[in-house]
């Protein structure tokens, strides 16, 4: 009796483990593992912002100019869940607003990419002025925001 119920713990707790292994969200692709998804602010041309992988591993993001190398801090990581709501939500909107680069001393980007594919879009707006254009980036770097603030440490 004993030999069973031990046996039974056992396969309990090495399903937990199975379940917690590090791994990629369902809706992510054998052919989109490298993806990345990407949002801040330049100021300046200095990026101060934030970007998540395609683990859903959160990391802030940071360069001193164009040419320098890009900062990496771990932030912990998001639910799977709300990183696939936001993927879905960064994917639509580049297929609705597939041009948005506006100057400004200050301007806000959503930037989605998967090195594996060679895919790189990014949207570029100031934050100063609401347009038709802007208004879709706008709800997708809030909902990116809201889902950095949930973020596991």
């Amino acid at each position: 009796m004993i030999r069973i119920f031990s046996t039974l713990v056992l396969m309990c707790i090495a399903l937990l483990c199975v379940g917690c292994a590090p791994g990629f969200p369902t809706c992510v692709r054998e052919h989109a593992r490298q993806q990345i998804i990407r949002w801040g602010e330049i100021h300046s041309d200095a990026v101060t912002g934030y970007q998540v992988t395609a683990q859903a591993e959160l990391f802030g993001v940071s360069q001193t100019a164009p040419s320098a190398q890009v900062v990496l801090a771990p932030h912990g990581s998001v639910e799977s869940i709300a990183y696939c709501e936001r993927l879905d939500m960064v994917r639509h909107a580049f297929l609705d607003v597939q041009a948005l680069n506006v100057p400004g001393e200050t301007r806000r980007f959503v930037e989605f990419s998967n090195p594996g594919n060679g895919l790189e879009m990014r949207a570029v707006w100031n934050p100063e002025y609401e347009t038709p254009g802007n208004s879709r980036f706008r709800v997708v770097y809030d909902s990116l925001e809201t889902m950095r603030l949930s973020a596991q440490r």
